[in-house]
Formats: structure tokens, C-alpha cells, sequence
């Protein structure tokens, strides 16, 4: 039995709809999953003395301000921190790289543009931390793989970042 033209066109577009409808779904599939592995991971506790410390976004105020090479060996990390909540200094600033904590310092510089924004107990919340490239696999820094966190009353917060950092 022949099928006649008319027939044989819709059999076409059905399945030419078929085939679009299967890409739209492939790629907005890879569109969401290139996204999603494309996030940083969510942390929600840091090991810190051998207890867990609860990661709330938010909760404590700062921000990784630069991030600069300072020879072929060490690198030098500046910003700031602080317990807006409590208003007080932070009890440390942790820095990760690929998940383990790297180092651990204060907020021991001064910072008077933070005074403007949180009052005087905000004046010595700036760090600067110089680290070896030692740290890092292969002396290469992976922006990716950084991620600093301000630890406070129990809680630590993620820092925000230098636009295009991460």
C-alpha cells in the first residue's frame, strides 16, 4: 500500500519535531550540568581543632580584596573581615585550597575604610597573608580551588571575592 505524499510529509515532520525536541532536551541537559559542575562546592562545616564549625552564608562580613605574586615563590593575599553581628574582630581567617586548609591567621591590619561602615571595633580587620607556591600543586595557583572562610562565635562565612576571581 503506497502512502500518499501528504502522508509521507507529515511522517517527515513528526519526526524532524521528534529529533528537535531530543536536541532542546540534550542541550539544555548539558547547559545545566556544565553549570552546576562548574560551582564551586558548598560547604556547610569546617574542621577547625577538631570540631566542626557551621558555614552560614552571610553571617560574618568580609571580602578577599587582591591576590598578588610576590616572587617565583610566594604569594600574598589581602582583605578583610568582620563580626558585623557581634561587632567584633573575627578569631581567624581560614584560606583552603582543594579543600584542605592551607593556613590560618588574624585580622591584624588596619583598615580605616572599614571604621566608615562598622565603627571603630572594625578598625584592625584587614589581613594580609604571604604564602609559599608550595602549597599549590605544581606551583600553578587554580583560582577555582581557593576558598576563604572568617571564623567567628562558632561560625564561619565564606568571603566574597574580586569580581572574576573565581
Amino acid at each position: 500500500m503506497r502512502k500518499s505524499i501528504k502522508q509521507r510529509l507529515r511522517m517527515s515532520e513528526t519526526k524532524v519535531e521528534s529529533i528537535l525536541l531530543l536536541f532542546i532536551v540534550l542541550s539544555s541537559t548539558a547547559i545545566v550540568t556544565n553549570w552546576y559542575l562548574g560551582q564551586p562546592e558548598k560547604v556547610t562545616s569546617i574542621t577547625k581543632d577538631g570540631g566542626e564549625t557551621p558555614v552560614k552564608s552571610y553571617a560574618i562580613r568580609g571580602h578577599l580584596d587582591r591576590m598578588i605574586l610576590n616572587d617565583e615563590t610566594h604569594v600574598a593575599f589581602e582583605g578583610w573581615a568582620f563580626d558585623s553581628r557581634n561587632s567584633e574582630l573575627v578569631d581567624e581567617i581560614l584560606c583552603r585550597y582543594a579543600g584542605k586548609v592551607i593556613y590560618r591567621g588574624k585580622t591584624d591590619k588596619t583598615r580605616p575604610d572599614l571604621v566608615n561602615v562598622f565603627g571603630d571595633d572594625a578598625l584592625m580587620g584587614g589581613f594580609r597573608f604571604v604564602v609559599p607556591l608550595t602549597l599549590f600543586k605544581d606551583k600553578e595557583i587554580d583560582n577555582s580551588k581557593i576558598r576563604f572562610f572568617a571564623v567567628s562565635n562558632g561560625l564561619a562565612s565564606e568571603l566574597k571575592y574580586p569580581i572574576g576571581f573565581k
